[in-house]
């Protein structure tokens, strides 16, 4: 989204795609922004066209680098929210948060270590096991010893689902200082968005609930852990589904699987060549064709 708006990225002072918040106000709670409100920081195009066609090198850009690529076509109001992606995102931040937090508390310091054993590390065990026994995903922690980095791999959204789904500190961190408050925000992560799924809450009651979540999350984390996601789920998330009720006819689930495919697809074949991308499609292709014929063949035979 944000290439296709043409402003800087996630690292740039202004990367909300649909308003002007700067990133340090994204933990102020006591700010609005809108998607459609210019009072409340929403970006528009003819703003875009002015602060672009401005000679005046002093003048705040907001992120903006070029002029959108449907500029006068598609209203920044109507670049949806994609429901998977925030909580693929959001819930990123929150599991680096408590790999974190249980190596805080296991004193993990991978300057003092050469060789690495998860089981002399209680809390991150506790998490590993909890993973592979409870939630049936396979995951372990690497150490490179030759970066000195602890590594894991990204959960896929299945896995994610499945660890909020049996997501119980006490059996990762039962002696987790700020207990309570860490277990309620997964939670409640979890419970708003499978409301805003099941089209069961109203944009105002979102609205109120994304507020209190982000103010139960500053009391265990920095404001500096807040990511523009958070903001837009903060922030945006009511107003789209203000706009467009179920605005999960726009998430990208369906895409995503079918890159999942075609990278696979890739990978086994046997007869790579320098144009990837036309084999894939050639390959796409026939497939398409012949379930077309196989199921056209058992309605005949039916």
């Amino acid at each position: 989204l944000s290439i296709v708006e043409g402003i800087l990225g996630a690292n740039s002072k202004h990367p909300c795609v649909w308003c002007k918040c700067p990133k340090e106000d994204f933990a102020d709670h006591d700010k609005d922004w809108s998607i459609t409100d210019p009072e409340q920081g929403a970006r528009s195009h003819e703003e875009m066209a002015a602060i672009l066609g401005a000679k005046s090198k002093t003048i705040m850009r907001y992120g903006h680098e070029k002029m959108p690529v449907f500029k006068d076509i598609i209203p920044i109001s109507r670049y949806m929210i994609d429901m998977l992606h925030l909580f693929l995102r959001i819930s990123d931040t929150l599991f680096n948060l408590l790999v974190k937090d249980c190596s805080l508390a296991d004193k993990f310091d991978m300057e003092q270590i050469s060789k690495f054993d998860v089981a002399k590390y209680k809390h991150m065990n506790s998490l590993q096991h909890f993973l592979n026994e409870k939630c049936s995903v396979r995951f372990t922690f690497l150490w490179v010893a030759e970066t000195k980095k602890l590594t894991w791999r990204d959960l896929v959204g299945k896995e994610k689902v499945r660890m909020f789904e049996q997501f119980n500190l006490a059996e990762i961190m039962p002696d987790h200082p700020k207990f309570e408050s860490v277990t309620k925000i997964w939670t409640e992560f979890y419970s708003i968005l499978r409301e805003v799924k099941q089209c069961t809450i109203e944009p105002f009651n979102l609205k109120l609930r994304t507020v209190e979540w982000l103010k139960l999350y500053l009391t265990v984390y920095n404001r500096t852990t807040v990511t523009p996601y958070m903001h837009a789920f903060v922030n945006h998330l009511h107003e789209f589904v203000h706009l467009y009720k179920d605005i999960n006819a726009f998430n990208c689930q369906g895409l995503e699987k079918l890159n999942d495919i075609s990278t696979a697809q890739y990978f086994k074949s046997t007869n790579k060549r320098d144009t990837a991308l036309h084999q894939m499609l050639k390959k796409r292709n026939r497939l398409e064709y012949l379930n077309a014929f196989a199921q056209d063949d058992e309605a005949d035979n039916g």
